[in-house]
């Protein structure tokens, strides 16, 4: 895949994943939902073995498995960044701008 279309794809399920209408959205509960699972894990693994495990869970997200695996991918050594330095799940998705901060 060349990077013109996976910047295209990157930013249409970056654009699903933004919360509308003041309403959490599926793909920021799911970014929550990982964020919390990696929490306690972040401190005793390497960057590199968390994302395994990140895909792992994301693996189990049925409905947005791909999704979460493009998170996952795009934002790792920002979210593993901020895991470490114990950032609350939600504010780590608002970073990434997967949630809304309203």
């Amino acid at each position: 895949m060349n990077r013109f279309l996976a910047c295209t794809v990157l930013v249409l399920l970056l654009g699903i994943l933004k919360e509308s209408s003041g309403q959490q959205s599926a793909g920021c509960t799911m970014c929550v939902g990982l964020m919390t699972f990696a929490e306690p894990l972040a401190p005793t693994m390497a960057e590199l073995d968390l994302q395994v495990v990140m895909h792992a869970y994301c693996n189990q997200q049925s409905n947005m498995q791909d999704t979460c695996k493009a998170l996952v991918d795009r934002f790792m050594h920002a979210l593993y960044d901020a895991l470490l330095a114990g950032l609350p799940p939600a504010y780590i998705c608002q970073i990434v701008q997967i949630c809304d901060s309203s």
